[in-house]
């Protein structure tokens, strides 16, 4: 069970690469207009699709994971995996403060999302699909009920449109299960997606194949009816406009047709095929956390002391240059990350949160 996936690694190295490019745009860029082809092509309604994928990796790795640390005789998977939820959690409280102050720390990103969607996942492993598909369709259908009845946009920032903790407990308590950057509803359908389809593949390799078939057809549905629902669903009342925040019906389903036809792709290329991964996506795979931690730090900590040397800490934050040198920017980030991947392979990846996260649970 030691042996790599080859799929998930090429999946989520899209899916951090995405990321990546689309922060470098978001907090840089001084153009966010609609009619900038840039923002729109990496952070539009059909753009922004890097954290869904991100958060749908867990658990098609999750699936494995577990599969470890009981296939080998060790009766501790269960404590194993609540332990690696609450450092994931703790790291995430912590980097939040670093990348965005103390005032950040709960606004809830998408490392604390994870944390809690592996104890999530801990539970119901266990459990038979259906029950999970249950599990899923109750999460997508509880969640634009749960954000009119707790009034979702009185969370948010009416200028700049962000959320913002209150550090008085309930508040706070809401925004990490309905109103946050990443709440757990309905961002818990993602994960909850990914290990559901891992199973349907790997549990069986013949009956896998014929999944993988009737989940590309459900992929390629889903991707129709989303926006066919973006396009008839205002008119009708059901609350289904293209947002990210709250990420609504349309993207939700939209996302997961994606997630399942690109995944879908890469596992009859590289399982199926047996095709050669690059080790470039290899490496990006192993590294993909830290990665995920360093562009952060290499984008913003730069604008905050630059602004701060100004007085005005933000005064740089998404004014710096425009889109196009932003993404430039992303792009020789990646670059750059070739060489150091190189470096740090040769030494087992040591040091990195991946290696920390391991060591600590």
């Amino acid at each position: 069970m030691d042996k790599r996936v080859r799929s998930i690694d090429a999946f989520r190295t899209l899916a951090i690469v995405k990321m990546l490019l689309c922060h470098f745009v978001l907090y840089l860029a001084s153009d966010r207009e609609p009619n900038s082809w840039i923002v729109v092509s990496l952070c539009g309604p059909y753009g922004s699709f890097g954290a869904q994928f991100f958060t749908f990796t867990v658990g098609l790795s999750f699936f494995f994971s577990d599969k470890k640390h009981w296939g080998d005789g060790r009766t501790h998977g269960l404590r194993h995996h609540v332990r690696r939820a609450a450092v994931l959690f703790s790291m995430g409280i912590v980097f939040s403060i670093l990348a965005w102050s103390l005032d950040g720390a709960l606004d809830w990103d998408i490392l604390t999302l994870i944390a809690f969607s592996i104890f999530v996942l801990a539970l119901v492993r266990r459990l038979p699909s259906p029950v999970i598909l249950l599990l899923m369709l109750i999460v997508v259908v509880l969640s634009p009920f749960l954000r009119a009845n707790v009034d979702f946009f009185s969370y948010w920032g009416n200028e700049t449109f962000e959320y913002a903790a209150r550090w008085d407990g309930v508040h706070d308590l809401i925004g990490f299960f309905v109103t946050g950057y990443f709440p757990i509803f309905p961002w818990l359908f993602f994960p909850l997606s990914g290990f559901l389809v891992a199973r349907c593949l790997f549990t069986d390799e013949a009956r896998g194949r014929v999944w993988a078939t009737r989940l590309f057809a459900l992929g390629v549905l889903s991707l129709v009816v989303g926006p066919v629902l973006q396009a008839f669903g205002n008119p009708w009342g059901w609350n289904l406009r293209g947002s990210f925040y709250p990420l609504s019906s349309f993207r939700l389903l939209a996302s997961i047709g994606l997630c399942l036809v690109v995944y879908l792709c890469f596992y009859r290329v590289f399982d199926v095929r047996q095709s050669v991964l690059p080790q470039y996506f290899d490496s990006m795979s192993r590294s993909s956390l830290t990665l995920y931690l360093v562009h952060h730090f290499v984008i913003l900590w730069p604008l905050w002391i630059a602004g701060a040397l100004e007085e005005d800490v933000a005064k740089y934050f998404q004014k710096s240059m425009e889109p196009y040198q932003a993404l430039l920017l992303g792009f020789v980030f990646l670059l750059a990350w070739i060489p150091i991947s190189k470096a740090w392979r040769s030494r087992g990846y040591k040091y990195g949160a991946e290696w920390l996260l391991k060591k600590l649970t």
